[in-house]
Protein backbone atom coordinates (compact mmCIF):
# COMPACT_ATOMS: atom_id res chain seq x y z
CA UNK A 1 0.00 0.00 0.00
CA UNK A 2 2.53 2.84 0.68
CA UNK A 3 4.40 1.54 -2.40
CA UNK A 4 1.65 2.34 -4.03
CA UNK A 5 1.10 5.88 -2.48
CA UNK A 6 4.45 6.51 -3.14
CA UNK A 7 4.33 5.83 -6.70
CA UNK A 8 0.91 7.93 -7.15
CA UNK A 9 2.95 10.65 -5.76
CA UNK A 10 6.09 10.15 -8.33
CA UNK A 11 3.93 10.37 -11.48
CA UNK A 12 1.87 13.67 -9.91
CA UNK A 13 5.06 14.99 -9.96
CA UNK A 14 6.11 13.81 -12.94
CA UNK A 15 3.08 15.27 -15.21
CA UNK A 16 3.57 18.57 -12.82
CA UNK A 17 6.62 19.15 -14.40
CA UNK A 18 6.24 17.87 -17.72
CA UNK A 19 3.03 20.19 -17.85
CA UNK A 20 4.94 23.32 -16.53
CA UNK A 21 7.81 22.65 -19.27
CA UNK A 22 5.19 23.82 -22.10
CA UNK A 23 4.97 27.52 -23.33
CA UNK A 24 2.59 29.35 -21.69
CA UNK A 25 2.86 32.57 -23.74
CA UNK A 26 3.49 33.16 -27.67
CA UNK A 27 4.35 36.28 -29.13
CA UNK A 28 4.20 37.03 -32.91
CA UNK A 29 6.19 39.73 -34.48
CA UNK A 30 5.95 39.79 -37.78
CA UNK A 31 7.52 36.96 -39.41
CA UNK A 32 9.15 35.77 -36.57
CA UNK A 33 7.85 33.17 -33.49
CA UNK A 34 9.14 32.69 -30.62
CA UNK A 35 8.61 31.09 -27.65
CA UNK A 36 8.49 31.86 -23.81
CA UNK A 37 8.80 29.01 -21.59
CA UNK A 38 8.04 29.19 -17.62
CA UNK A 39 11.26 29.21 -15.62
CA UNK A 40 13.26 30.28 -13.08
CA UNK A 41 13.84 33.78 -13.96
CA UNK A 42 17.51 33.20 -13.41
CA UNK A 43 17.49 30.84 -16.03
CA UNK A 44 16.46 33.16 -18.76
CA UNK A 45 18.75 33.61 -21.53
CA UNK A 46 18.17 37.21 -22.74
CA UNK A 47 20.66 36.93 -25.15
CA UNK A 48 18.71 36.16 -28.22
CA UNK A 49 19.41 37.45 -31.78
CA UNK A 50 15.95 37.32 -33.79
CA UNK A 51 17.06 37.36 -37.86
CA UNK A 52 14.89 39.95 -39.54
CA UNK A 53 14.35 42.84 -36.55
CA UNK A 54 16.66 45.84 -36.05
CA UNK A 55 20.24 46.64 -34.34
CA UNK A 56 18.99 46.52 -31.08
CA UNK A 57 18.83 42.93 -30.86
CA UNK A 58 22.17 42.45 -32.53
CA UNK A 59 23.34 44.83 -29.67
CA UNK A 60 21.96 42.75 -27.09
CA UNK A 61 23.47 40.04 -28.18
CA UNK A 62 26.78 41.40 -27.94
CA UNK A 63 29.66 39.68 -25.52
CA UNK A 64 32.95 40.61 -26.83
CA UNK A 65 33.28 37.33 -28.60
CA UNK A 66 31.11 36.61 -31.25
CA UNK A 67 31.89 38.23 -34.55
CA UNK A 68 29.18 39.75 -36.19
CA UNK A 69 30.88 41.66 -39.08
CA UNK A 70 33.45 39.43 -41.12
CA UNK A 71 35.04 42.45 -42.66
CA UNK A 72 37.44 40.19 -44.28
CA UNK A 73 35.65 37.89 -46.06
CA UNK A 74 32.87 40.70 -46.68
CA UNK A 75 29.98 38.73 -45.57
CA UNK A 76 27.57 39.49 -42.29
CA UNK A 77 27.29 36.33 -39.63
CA UNK A 78 23.66 34.50 -39.76
CA UNK A 79 22.20 36.78 -36.90
CA UNK A 80 23.50 39.89 -38.16
CA UNK A 81 21.17 42.13 -39.69
CA UNK A 82 23.37 44.83 -40.42
CA UNK A 83 24.61 45.13 -43.77
CA UNK A 84 28.56 45.51 -44.15
CA UNK A 85 29.71 48.97 -45.16
CA UNK A 86 30.17 49.84 -49.27
CA UNK A 87 31.27 53.25 -50.67
CA UNK A 88 31.49 52.29 -54.15
CA UNK A 89 34.88 52.60 -54.15
CA UNK A 90 35.94 55.02 -52.42
CA UNK A 91 38.02 55.14 -49.14
CA UNK A 92 35.01 56.64 -47.14
CA UNK A 93 31.67 57.44 -46.70
CA UNK A 94 29.53 59.41 -44.92
CA UNK A 95 26.43 58.39 -45.49
CA UNK A 96 25.83 54.73 -44.92
CA UNK A 97 22.74 53.02 -44.91
CA UNK A 98 21.49 50.27 -41.50
CA UNK A 99 24.56 52.05 -39.97
CA UNK A 100 24.49 50.20 -36.60
CA UNK A 101 23.45 53.04 -34.26
CA UNK A 102 22.27 50.70 -31.55
CA UNK A 103 25.52 48.65 -31.48
CA UNK A 104 28.15 51.42 -31.62
CA UNK A 105 25.76 53.54 -28.90
CA UNK A 106 26.15 50.02 -26.53
CA UNK A 107 30.39 49.93 -27.49
CA UNK A 108 30.52 53.44 -26.40
CA UNK A 109 29.37 53.08 -22.81
CA UNK A 110 32.23 51.40 -21.91
CA UNK A 111 34.94 53.45 -20.61
CA UNK A 112 37.89 52.01 -23.10
CA UNK A 113 35.67 53.33 -25.94
CA UNK A 114 35.59 57.05 -24.36
CA UNK A 115 39.35 56.85 -23.59
CA UNK A 116 40.02 55.95 -27.62
CA UNK A 117 38.09 58.58 -28.30
CA UNK A 118 39.62 61.02 -25.81
CA UNK A 119 42.98 60.69 -27.37
CA UNK A 120 42.21 60.87 -31.04
CA UNK A 121 44.41 63.13 -32.99
CA UNK A 122 43.09 66.30 -34.72
CA UNK A 123 42.27 67.00 -38.20
CA UNK A 124 45.07 68.30 -40.36
CA UNK A 125 44.02 71.43 -42.30
CA UNK A 126 44.93 70.82 -46.06
CA UNK A 127 45.18 74.29 -47.35
CA UNK A 128 47.80 75.43 -49.28
CA UNK A 129 50.69 77.12 -47.20
CA UNK A 130 51.74 79.89 -49.99
CA UNK A 131 48.08 81.42 -50.06
CA UNK A 132 44.51 80.43 -50.65
CA UNK A 133 44.16 80.75 -54.97
CA UNK A 134 43.75 77.42 -55.71
CA UNK A 135 44.19 78.48 -59.79
CA UNK A 136 47.74 78.76 -58.91
CA UNK A 137 48.23 75.15 -58.19
CA UNK A 138 49.18 72.62 -60.75
CA UNK A 139 46.58 70.20 -59.98
CA UNK A 140 42.88 71.04 -58.37
CA UNK A 141 42.07 69.65 -55.71
CA UNK A 142 38.95 70.15 -53.96
CA UNK A 143 39.03 70.52 -49.95
CA UNK A 144 36.33 69.75 -47.77
CA UNK A 145 35.52 68.91 -43.48
CA UNK A 146 34.04 65.24 -43.84
CA UNK A 147 32.69 63.19 -40.76
CA UNK A 148 33.14 59.61 -42.19
CA UNK A 149 30.41 56.49 -41.35
CA UNK A 150 32.87 53.96 -42.70
CA UNK A 151 36.16 53.93 -44.27
CA UNK A 152 38.75 51.45 -46.04
CA UNK A 153 41.77 50.56 -43.45
CA UNK A 154 45.01 50.01 -44.32
CA UNK A 155 44.06 46.43 -44.87
CA UNK A 156 41.32 47.18 -47.65
CA UNK A 157 38.97 46.65 -44.95
CA UNK A 158 36.09 48.89 -45.44
CA UNK A 159 34.69 49.00 -41.50
CA UNK A 160 31.90 51.12 -39.52
CA UNK A 161 33.57 54.16 -37.99
CA UNK A 162 32.22 55.62 -35.07
CA UNK A 163 30.58 58.58 -35.38
CA UNK A 164 27.60 60.23 -33.05
CA UNK A 165 26.04 63.60 -32.34
CA UNK A 166 27.78 63.22 -28.87
CA UNK A 167 30.92 61.60 -30.07
CA UNK A 168 32.47 63.08 -33.90
CA UNK A 169 35.57 61.83 -35.80
CA UNK A 170 35.81 64.77 -37.85
CA UNK A 171 38.76 66.01 -40.58
CA UNK A 172 39.71 67.64 -43.62
CA UNK A 173 40.00 65.90 -46.89
CA UNK A 174 41.57 66.95 -49.92
CA UNK A 175 40.30 65.29 -53.55
CA UNK A 176 41.90 65.88 -56.97
CA UNK A 177 38.76 67.65 -59.09
CA UNK A 178 40.28 65.17 -61.92
CA UNK A 179 43.18 62.64 -61.89
CA UNK A 180 45.07 61.30 -64.65
CA UNK A 181 44.98 64.58 -66.38
CA UNK A 182 48.07 66.47 -67.61
CA UNK A 183 49.71 69.22 -64.32
CA UNK A 184 48.94 72.75 -65.61
CA UNK A 185 51.18 75.19 -66.43
CA UNK A 186 54.17 72.55 -66.39
CA UNK A 187 53.22 69.96 -69.00
CA UNK A 188 55.68 69.89 -72.00
CA UNK A 189 58.27 71.48 -69.91
CA UNK A 190 60.98 68.74 -71.41
CA UNK A 191 60.92 66.11 -73.85
CA UNK A 192 60.93 62.48 -72.69
CA UNK A 193 58.34 63.31 -69.61
CA UNK A 194 54.76 63.28 -68.96
CA UNK A 195 52.58 65.09 -66.18
CA UNK A 196 49.99 63.93 -64.29
CA UNK A 197 47.76 64.88 -61.61
CA UNK A 198 47.23 61.79 -59.06
CA UNK A 199 45.43 61.61 -55.60
CA UNK A 200 47.60 61.43 -52.61
CA UNK A 201 46.31 59.32 -49.34
CA UNK A 202 47.31 59.61 -45.91
CA UNK A 203 46.53 57.36 -42.46
CA UNK A 204 44.53 58.80 -40.43
CA UNK A 205 44.00 56.90 -36.93
CA UNK A 206 40.34 56.38 -35.99
CA UNK A 207 37.88 54.51 -32.96
CA UNK A 208 36.11 52.11 -35.40
CA UNK A 209 33.75 48.81 -34.55
CA UNK A 210 35.58 45.73 -34.32
CA UNK A 211 34.25 42.20 -35.63
CA UNK A 212 32.64 41.71 -32.85
CA UNK A 213 31.22 45.30 -31.79
CA UNK A 214 33.35 46.93 -29.70
CA UNK A 215 35.44 49.96 -30.11
CA UNK A 216 39.05 50.06 -31.68
CA UNK A 217 41.46 51.79 -33.22
CA UNK A 218 42.83 51.19 -36.49
CA UNK A 219 44.28 53.21 -39.51
CA UNK A 220 42.34 54.56 -42.34
CA UNK A 221 43.07 55.81 -45.85
CA UNK A 222 41.89 59.30 -46.60
CA UNK A 223 42.20 61.26 -49.47
CA UNK A 224 45.10 63.80 -48.18
CA UNK A 225 45.95 65.67 -51.78
CA UNK A 226 46.21 66.27 -55.27
CA UNK A 227 49.24 66.44 -56.62
CA UNK A 228 51.77 66.79 -59.74
CA UNK A 229 53.56 63.86 -61.42
CA UNK A 230 56.11 63.48 -63.20
CA UNK A 231 56.85 60.62 -65.50
CA UNK A 232 60.12 59.76 -67.81
CA UNK A 233 58.54 58.27 -71.03
CA UNK A 234 61.57 58.26 -72.78
CA UNK A 235 60.21 59.20 -75.79
CA UNK A 236 62.54 62.26 -76.34
CA UNK A 237 62.60 61.53 -80.38
CA UNK A 238 60.58 65.25 -81.25
CA UNK A 239 63.20 66.67 -78.84
CA UNK A 240 65.98 64.95 -80.74
CA UNK A 241 64.93 65.87 -84.23
CA UNK A 242 64.66 69.23 -83.09
CA UNK A 243 68.67 69.31 -82.35
CA UNK A 244 69.18 67.68 -85.50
Amino acid sequence: MVLRVLLLVFCVLEVTKFMNSFPTQLKLDGNVTFIENFVNPTEIDEKISIKGSKNESVASDLDGSKKIFHYKDGKNDNSSMTLLPKCDEQEFCEEVPDYPIEIVEKALRSKKSLELLNTKDKPLDPKPKFGNDESDGLCKGVSKYIIPRAARNKDGETKFIINTKEYVQGMNVETCENVDIPCRLIDGFAAGYKTMCVQKFMYKKLVSLSDVGEAETDWFSMPASCCCKIEFTGNDNSYRSKLN
